[in-house]
């Protein structure tokens, strides 16, 4: 098994496969033979080498004159002081015995099992590089060169900007930057952390965890700077995906809430905190059922389990109870995570606030029955419980009454006092009117100043004529409209089911023309329909 040999020595730097380089001067040019040679005598160094044991190292059991020796150790100190003057003298020669290296080794000779090295370091996912002290590439894994693109390229013995002027030009600031950074572990004397991006040769950019740690000689000299490389990118992009999911959960004006299959919550968002008033500290840990408002029985949850459990999702409106004891309505939306074996491992719930939406519907619902500045009932509200009372007196024999009641001269009041004035006294009588009536019956604005009173359950006229009266009295009392006293009077029309008419319209007809004729009769009275 071939081994490799690698060493230091006086500025230049030996590699059993790479060959020599100088610091300064670069690649040393040696034949194979004449490489093998130095590195026996750089192996033994201080001690006499013979010529017997060159051969037996270097040519085996092959035959080999002294004068070939000679001729092979003249070349390398030849080739040795062309680089550096003076460097031929590191090999001296002891006449009739052989040869001896006295050049300082600084970078501890070693043999490395080249076969099984390659395969522990080409076997890595991680790239891994060996630099000398002089920022040289000593040993690069196959990452480590694809990374760079040194496939195909002379790379050993050369530094990071040597490399850069052998390779296109996106690569030259990724390797500055490198030589920043060996600077930096060679100077703190202690593995340095850092993430470098390598922009690759189809245009992506790859990210790469890297440690690069510093070995030093015994009298302080740097050795070696081993450098690891983890690519991250995936993991880069992995974590910017949750921190923006993190962000959009956070940010999310939907409140949401996340347990495990024991039904703990595990993670709430802050719309959680603002819709149900509890803090995270104060959800964590605890279920669900905190959130209960009593409102729904065993079956409707039962049923919600049982459609999340074979669908993996529901969503409907629920009523759930605030911190501060509000019971409120909300939509949710329950989901099933499962993990790979396809089994639940959380659930998310995301709900919203439906009390607006609720307080808009009914009071969109409230309009669209009642006057909106007196919040009587309106025409459309009239008629339905009309319908409902048309079916009682059917039922029980009993007779319904129709009240059309218009204002004395408000257009007076409200053209002399302004339609504030108006509007405010329009809402006094509407209170006065409901005060004059039974619960039973039902009073209603159909526009401007005209009022109808529906009077249910009636057995006989007197009924009638009791709260007509009960009525005009009640509105003769003078108004105290903010700072301002009015004093007015009704004029009221009454029609009477079944004897006036059998439906709304035409008892409405009836009244009608009986207040003009009320008002006819010099106003602040009331009068029965009659042909």
């Amino acid at each position: 098994m071939k081994r490799k040999f690698q060493a230091s020595f006086n500025g230049f730097h030996i590699d059993s496969s790479a060959g020599v380089h100088h610091k300064h001067a670069g690649e040393i040019k040696l034949q194979a033979k004449e490489l093998a040679v130095l590195v026996e005598l750089i192996l033994n160094g201080g001690r006499l080498v013979t010529k017997a044991d060159l051969i037996k190292s270097v040519w085996g059991d092959s035959s080999i004159s002294d004068s070939s020796i000679a001729r092979c150790i003249s070349d390398i100190k030849s080739q040795l002081k062309t680089a550096d003057p003076g460097a031929d003298s590191l090999i001296k020669m002891v006449y009739g015995q052989g040869y001896k290296f006295v050049g300082e080794v600084s970078s501890s000779a070693s043999f490395l099992c080249e076969e099984s090295f390659s395969v522990l370091i080409n076997t890595s996912p991680d790239f891994i590089l060996f630099k000398d002290g002089d920022g040289r590439w000593l040993t690069s894994n196959r990452i480590a060169l694809q990374t760079f693109s040194l496939e195909g390229i002379n790379w050993q013995g050369k530094t990071d900007m040597e490399l850069a002027n052998l390779l296109p030009p996106h690569y030259r600031p990724v390797l500055a930057a490198c030589v920043s950074s060996d600077a930096v572990a060679w100077e703190n004397k202690a593995p340095s952390r850092l993430l470098e991006t390598v922009r690759m040769e189809d245009g992506t950019s790859r990210h790469f965890d890297v440690v690069k740690s510093p070995l030093f000689h015994k009298d302080g000299s740097r050795n070696l700077l081993i450098i690891f490389g983890h690519d991250v990118t995936d993991l880069l992009v992995l974590v910017e995906r949750q921190r923006l999911s993190e962000q959009v959960l956070a940010n999310s004006r939907e409140a949401v809430m996340i347990t495990d299959t024991s039904n703990r919550i595990v993670s709430v968002n802050r719309a959680f905190s603002t819709v149900t008033g509890y803090t995270e500290a104060e959800a964590l840990g605890k279920t669900p059922r905190m959130l209960s408002s009593g409102s729904h029985d065993q079956g409707f949850y039962h049923a919600l389990w049982q459609q999340l459990t074979a669908n993996g999702a529901w969503r409907g409106e629920i009523w759930n109870k605030r911190k501060n004891g509000e019971i409120y309505p909300q939509w949710l939306d329950i989901s099933a995570v499962h993990d790979s074996n396809g089994k639940p491992s959380n659930y998310i719930a995301i709900f919203s606030d439906l009390t607006e939406r609720s307080n808009a519907e009914s009071q969109l619902k409230f309009l669209a029955y009642h006057d909106p500045l007196t919040r009587l009932p309106n025409r459309l509200l009239l008629e339905d419980r009309f319908k409902q009372a048309l079916a009682a007196a059917v039922r029980e024999n009993t007779r319904l009454a129709v009240l059309f009641i218009d204002i004395d001269k408000f257009k007076q009041i409200n053209d002399t006092l302004g339609h504030a004035i108006g509007d405010h006294f329009l809402q006094m009588v509407a209170q006065r009117l409901q005060k004059s009536v039974r619960e039973i019956d039902t009073v209603c604005r159909i526009g401007g100043d005209e009022f109808v009173v529906l009077l249910t359950d009636l057995a006989t006229i007197d009924a009638v004529t009791h709260i007509a009266e009960k009525i005009l009295a009640q509105i003769a009392e003078q108004f105290t409209v903010g700072e301002v006293k009015v004093a007015s009077t009704l004029s009221i029309g009454i029609s009477l089911y079944p004897n006036d008419g059998q439906d709304l319209d035409t008892l409405l007809r009836m009244a009608d023309a009986s207040m003009y004729h009320a008002k006819n009769c010099g106003r602040n009275t009331y009068r029965f329909f009659t042909e």
